[in-house]
């Protein structure tokens, strides 16, 4: 008896535990407008509404911007916070 319950918690436990991890997905901005940029990244990609990702460039954080509209390839996002001039083909990055 001991060995079946062993077993139901480990076969309930498992993946609970692999569900939980999260995935750091990187896409480029695309386009940058006066207040609109955007990125390579879209509902087919996982990313939503009101999802923030983080700006690099060479490894270095640069801001932080937030979406504001999502495709299915692509999505729109407004500069959050912002270190120095983001440019086309900056990281955007987020852990999903």
């Amino acid at each position: 008896m001991k060995q079946l319950w062993i077993f139901i918690v480990l076969f309930f436990a498992i993946p609970a535990v692999h569900a939980q991890e999260k995935k750091e997905m990187r896409f480029k901005i695309t386009y940058l407008a006066a207040t609109v940029l955007y990125i390579d990244g879209g509902r087919d990609h996982h990313l939503s509404m009101d999802d923030t990702l983080r700006v690099e460039r060479n490894g270095k954080t640069l801001g932080t911007i937030k979406v504001t509209a999502v495709s299915r390839q692509s999505s729109a996002a407004v500069t959050l916070t912002q270190a120095v001039p983001f440019v086309v083909g900056d990281a955007a990055v987020i852990l999903k």
